[in-house]
């Protein structure tokens, strides 16, 4: 589940194995006591029977749809914020998380979340590369201009386009005339 960044729901990102039912779903977060734990205290959430849990509100009758008979979820803490949280599911029959399942799901959890902020970073970078491409085509079309009028309207094309703009234009100013 990777979390809203007002951490008000999470969205399930993956979920294996394909198919379950999960993906895609909105999980709600704030005001229910299991989720804010674990986004605020960053503490594991472990339930042995999703039935008869209290404080998962209407997160239980999802997991109920799912088949989700015992869950343990660990939050996915960022350098400066929770990004998601990492879970275990027991489909179709309750069961008792070990120990060392759960200091299991808490390292695949710390993977995640440089993973996540690795990727993150990337997205940003492969935006700003493009941005700098379209500024380097625009420099390439605007220094081909010989003559003014299409010099002028090169720059304006090409300006508009780089800040997605509908429309602009240049004024000339004319010092001796005061216009």
């Amino acid at each position: 589940v990777i979390f809203s960044s007002d951490l008000s729901e999470g969205t399930v990102a993956a979920e294996y194995p394909p198919g379950v039912g999960a993906f895609g779903r909105k999980i709600q977060i704030k005001g229910l006591e299991d989720e804010e734990r674990l986004i605020y205290g960053q503490e594991s959430v472990v339930i042995e029977q999703v039935d008869l849990a209290m404080g998962l509100g209407p997160v239980q009758q999802l997991l109920q749809e799912l088949k989700i008979k015992s869950i343990a979820i660990v939050p996915i803490i960022g350098t400066d914020r929770p990004l998601g949280s990492f879970s275990l599911d027991s489909i179709g029959a309750p069961r008792v998380f070990l120990p060392h399942e759960i200091d299991l799901c808490r390292a695949f959890a710390s993977l995640l979340a440089v993973t996540i902020e690795n990727s993150t970073r990337f997205e940003g970078l492969a935006d700003k590369a493009q941005h700098l491409g379209n500024l380097r085509a625009s420099v390439l079309a605007i220094t081909s201009h010989l003559e003014r009028a299409n010099l002028l309207n090169e720059i304006v094309k090409n300006a508009v386009t780089l800040v997605n703009a509908r429309n602009g234009g240049f004024y000339s100013y004319d010092p001796a005339r005061g216009e």
